[in-house]
């Protein structure tokens, strides 16, 4: 039956390198990261380590780390469902991140503007 893990991100990766019988401080360097990466993990993990998890352990459930829900490992016929998983994952938050750039090109505008005319002031007081 899979159900859904209540525990943090931090907790399911302590959880996953358990049941792959390595140390975190290992895993945490196969990955690419610090030996204290797991350790210190404090929120929300980024594609660019589940792309590494994904690579290097395939039939770990990329959702279950990031949602806790289902199981640790794929079953084989599962595999192609977590790169789709992947994908959606990835879709939204790139998705997020160009909403994310185009309010920061917003406000930068803003900001140039109000520079311009508070230059403009200043010139006119001067002069």
């Amino acid at each position: 039956m899979e159900g859904i893990d209540n525990n943090t991100v931090k907790e399911r990766l302590i959880q996953l390198c358990s049941a792959l019988n390595i140390r975190s401080s290992q895993f945490s360097r196969k990955i690419g990261k610090s030996r204290e990466y797991i350790r210190k993990i404090s929120g929300e993990i980024g594609s660019d380590v589940l792309r590494d998890i994904h690579y290097l352990y395939p039939n770990v459930n990329l959702t279950w780390i990031i949602t806790g829900e289902g199981e640790i490992f794929l079953s084989t016929d599962k595999s192609t469902s977590n790169d789709n998983n992947l994908t959606i994952y990835l879709k939204e938050e790139n998705k997020e991140l160009k909403e994310e750039i185009r309010r920061l090109i917003q406000g930068n505008a803003t900001l140039s503007a109000r520079l311009e005319l508070y230059h403009g002031n200043s010139a006119e007081a001067a002069g």
